[in-house]
């Protein structure tokens, strides 16, 4: 199982380094846009007035019951903030700063410069048609209404105008509110922070008066309703006192309790009573039910006669049996004995079956006498009710008159207290501390704030889209990368040649500069190659890879050129027969090759070259054959290996790409190592993972994996430790030229 990398802030710094212009790109634009979008927007000004929300006010009479002041508490600021921002507060407002005539709220607004944006709407429009049918017909929207229906509807439309400006703010930690409003006009803003204050305070002056004067008028109505409601209730008192003859004082049924108290006492008596017989009863039936005979009945058990007659049964029990031991059955004192036992056995049923019918009686007699307690108990109780009836009867009647007489009273004090109050002497709740000024400076929009929130995420934007490009990055970048997915070694990792070398042959700057990045290379793959098998090097190397232009050729030359200039006796195959390229490298006819040898069209020494320059011995492809698998699966291909590998001390056999066709696979067993090529950033990891998995599955012996043609400097970027490219990007003094 492949475990999952550590996370290595290196990693994630070195992928948004790689797409750093892409994120500057993005944080430019959304700046831009930023700023476009700040110097659209219309400045607006705030201005404050704060109000302190004070207690209960001097009181010159006691009426604070009827017109009563604010009691500080919880929810004291969160209630007037909803009382001073509702529609009622607005309204009057709207109409004392007459808002009808303010150009403000009426007059269409004056055009201003058109900015970019306008310009930019202005353009879409004409690109799409869209700036013929601009003007349209305006629309009456109080058309069919009168003047007083007019004035209202435009009322309310203020009234929302008005309220989308304003903000009241309580405090959260002392008596006090703030008012603010907004505006576009710094004039109007304090104009209206004031105003709406002062409007609060008059109305709560107004509504005090208000109070004093309903509660009067109020109180004065409730008096004489209560003073008819006290004498009808004391009449209906004293009538009811002389049908009833009670009078005060009177009341209980003491000695109807006490007789009802023992009732209830002999009936909890009797009921235990009546269970009992009742169980033992039971008890008796159940045993007859169920066939066993009542004998064992606790009742029959406790009988003393019953007792007897079983202790007169068990003697004659043993002398039966003793009797059996000395006489016959039909012996005249052995029935004389069997004739005993049953007339003593009668005797026993007689005397149970009197039993059961005494336990019958015991048990009717018990349930009559608890029916009996029960009803009498119940007359007691009828008669207690009754008794108790004009009781509360009168009771009710002096509690109604006594509330009545002292509502009455009250109401009375409370009509004279409200009747001397002047009105003059009413405080409001609430008085303004600070008043609202013209404020010099806009506090909207705050342009910082903009950029700064569209630099921020517009960086965000990057970065994350930066993260997920890197996330759906599929190929191959480090060594590490191909055996965390492959499992097999990575033996190399081969860049890209420098612009110096670009029109040489790779094989030839392996060969005549071996101390170059690309030298130390492709000696790196030959070295791991060596040590696959330390007591047995290698013989024969395939060399295949998933697609075309992974490096194959350039490899296989390049490992065999390198070979050939360190002495050792090396040869290349270019086992392509479909798309031959060895040739193209070299620069030599392809007229006669390996497909000519293996046909037996010519013989071995016919195919067998000397590249000049690198002293490399090759075979090219040769004519091109119909069934080239068939041909390099054949014997004679076999026989050629194993001639060449005692000829030779490495063969190098240049395969076509295993994904396209199955050529590779029917020599992966003839071979002694195979090497699978895997090209830096371009090859797929599934790519890669599935022709790995077709040679494992063949038997191939893999010697590992090469990383090709490395862009140094792009890999470098990645700063990962595993990859060859990165560390011949960075030790440049260690490769002469």
């Amino acid at each position: 199982m492949i475990e999952p990398e550590p996370f290595d802030p290196r990693r994630l710094f070195a992928a948004l380094l790689r797409r750093k212009y892409m994120i500057l790109g993005f944080m430019t634009v959304g700046a831009g846009l930023g700023v476009l979008y700040a110097s659209q927007l219309v400045p607006r000004y705030s201005a404050e007035t704060t109000l302190l929300i004070e207690g209960k006010r001097q009181n010159v009479v006691n009426i604070e019951s009827v017109a009563q002041g604010i009691t500080p508490d919880f929810f004291t600021n969160e209630t007037q903030a909803a009382v001073i921002q509702s529609r009622e507060i607005a309204g009057k407002v709207v109409d004392r700063l007459d808002l009808y005539n303010d150009p403000l709220f009426n007059a269409p607004s004056q055009p201003r410069e058109a900015g970019t944006l306008d310009v930019i709407r202005a353009a879409v429009r004409g690109w799409f048609g869209g700036g013929k049918d601009d003007a349209k017909i305006p629309v009456d929207p109080y058309a069919g209404m009168t003047s007083e229906e007019r004035r209202a509807a435009r009322r309310q439309e203020l009234i929302d105008a008005f309220l989308g400006g304003l903000t009241v703010a309580p405090s959260q930690r002392a008596l006090l509110v703030t008012v603010s409003y907004s505006s576009t006009d710094p004039r109007f803003a304090a104009k209206a922070a004031n105003g709406v204050a002062e409007v609060y305070i008059r109305e709560q002056l107004e509504s005090k008066g208000s109070v004093t004067q309903r509660a009067s008028q109020w109180l004065s109505q409730r008096a004489a309703d209560l003073r008819r409601r006290l004498i009808d209730s004391e009449t209906r008192l004293e009538q009811f006192r002389r049908q009833s003859g009670i009078t005060e004082g009177q009341g209980g049924s003491n000695v109807l309790r006490e007789q009802l108290a023992k009732i209830n006492g002999d009936l909890v008596a009797s009921h235990a009573r009546r269970s009992e017989a009742e169980a033992r009863y039971q008890q008796v039936q159940s045993l007859l039910r169920a066939g066993g005979g009542s004998d064992t009945a606790a009742a029959v058990l406790d009988s003393p006669l019953i007792q007897r007659l079983r202790e007169q049964e068990t003697v004659l029990l043993r002398k039966m049996s003793e009797l059996r031991t000395q006489l016959r059955e039909g012996h005249p004192r052995m029935q004389l004995a069997q004739n005993e036992l049953v007339d003593l056995r009668s005797k026993i049923s007689a005397e149970v079956n009197k039993i059961i019918i005494n336990l019958g009686s015991e048990l009717e007699i018990a349930r009559v006498r608890e029916s009996n307690l029960a009803a009498e108990m119940k007359r007691l109780e009828g008669a207690i009710e009754q008794q108790n009836e004009a009781v509360v009867t009168l009771r009710a009647l002096q509690t109604e008159a006594q509330a009545n007489k002292q509502l009455y009273e009250t109401i009375v004090a409370r009509f004279k207290e409200t009747d001397v109050v002047d009105e003059g002497l009413q405080e409001a709740d609430a008085r303004v501390i600070s008043r609202a000024t013209t404020p010099g400076a806009p506090y909207y929009p705050q342009k910082r704030v903009i950029f700064a929130v569209a630099l921020f995420f517009s960086t965000v934007v990057a970065v994350a889209l930066a993260i997920i490009l890197e996330l759906l990055d599929s190929g191959f970048r480090t060594q590490q990368q191909i055996e965390d997915i492959t499992g097999l070694p990575a033996i190399g990792a081969v860049p890209r040649l420098p612009r110096s070398d670009r029109d040489r042959p790779p094989h030839h700057v392996a060969a005549q500069r071996p101390n170059s990045a690309y030298g130390e290379a492709i000696r790196t793959v030959r070295t791991a190659l060596l040590l696959s098998g330390v007591d047995e090097p290698p013989r024969t190397v395939l060399i295949t890879s998933s697609v075309s232009n992974e490096g194959k050729t350039s490899l296989s030359l390049s490992v065999s050129a390198l070979a050939a200039r360190s002495g050792q006796r090396a040869i290349c195959l270019d086992c392509d027969m479909r798309h031959p390229s060895v040739h193209e490298a070299l620069e030599v006819p392809n007229d006669v090759g390996l497909s000519n040898y293996l046909t037996g069209q010519v013989e071995l020494s016919d195919v067998i070259e000397i590249d000049p320059d690198t002293g490399l011995h090759f075979i090219v492809a040769g004519a091109r054959v119909p069934h080239p698998a068939e041909l390099l699966g054949s014997s004679q291909m076999q026989a050629l290996l194993h001639k060449l590998s005692v000829m030779y001390e490495l063969v190098v056999l240049d395969m076509p790409p295993l994904l396209a066709v199955s050529d590779s696979l029917v020599l992966t067993r003839g071979v002694d190592r195979v090497i699978y090529l895997v090209r830096w950033e371009k090859t797929r990891r599934e790519t890669a993972s599935a022709g790995i998995k077709q040679l494992v599955d063949a038997g191939a012996r893999m010697a590992g994996v090469v990383l090709t043609q490395i862009d140094v400097k792009k890999q470098s970027r990645y700063g990962y430790s595993g990859a060859g490219g990165y560390y011949y990007g960075q030790n440049p003094k260690y490769y002469s030229e």
